[in-house]
């Protein structure tokens, strides 16, 4: 299931909520170092759960959704308007296992 945030009657508070979800579900059953949770190693990652998904939205409700990387907090592609783009830079020796 995707995680969401959109920006119409957005709050400092409903950002805060956002960036907190975020960051629990990077880090979700994984260790910790010095009480600061580590995201998990790439062989430690099945495919399947390999990519967080996050929906976006605007004030005028135009929504994309963003695939992060559990292993490195990447944005490593995105779809938008029935397309979807995998940006291959942010991985050029070790492109995930994604399907665009």
């Amino acid at each position: 299931m995707a995680l969401v945030f959109s920006t119409r009657n957005a709050t400092p508070q409903t950002y805060r909520t956002f960036i907190d979800a975020l960051r629990l579900r990077l880090t979700a059953g994984r260790p910790k170092s010095y009480g600061i949770p580590v995201l998990p190693r790439k062989e430690d990652v099945q495919n399947a759960q390999r990519f967080l998904l996050v929906d976006l939205t605007n004030s005028e409700n135009n929504t994309i959704t963003v695939a992060i990387d559990v292993v490195n907090a990447y944005v490593v592609g995105y779809a938008a308007g029935g397309r979807s783009y995998f940006l291959a830079e942010n991985a050029p020796n070790d492109r995930p296992p994604i399907q665009c």
